[in-house]
């Protein structure tokens, strides 16, 4: 008589899967803009009227006399009012937009 081995199945091993590590992503640094340090030192100018604009119109003096002129830049034009009332002066860039808002408040109304 023979003796037959019984042959025994072997296992399958389980392959064991690898973890893939998630990269970080590398923050980018803003650049600082240094335009903004020298724009804050620049001092605001005042916006001229383009000579495309030519603004005519016609006063009334608190005198009563009237006058019609034609003038393409607004500070020309308070100049000009103030030398035809004389008691008027004009120092500061303030007071003449004041007097500028003033005669365009006027003119809209009139």
């Amino acid at each position: 008589m023979w003796i037959v081995k019984k042959e025994k199945k072997k296992k399958k091993k389980k392959k064991k899967k690898k973890k893939k590590k998630k990269k970080k992503k590398k923050k980018k640094k803003k650049k600082k803009n240094l335009n903004n340090k020298y724009k804050k030192n620049k001092k605001k100018k005042f916006k001229k009227e383009s000579p495309g604009q030519i603004i005519t119109s016609n006063i009334t003096i608190s005198t009563g006399t009237e006058a019609a002129f034609e003038a393409s830049d607004g500070g020309a034009m308070v100049e000009w009012l103030a030398r035809l009332i004389r008691n008027i002066t004009i120092s500061t860039p303030a007071e003449k937009q004041l007097l500028k808002l003033q005669m365009v408040a006027e003119w809209q109304s009139g």
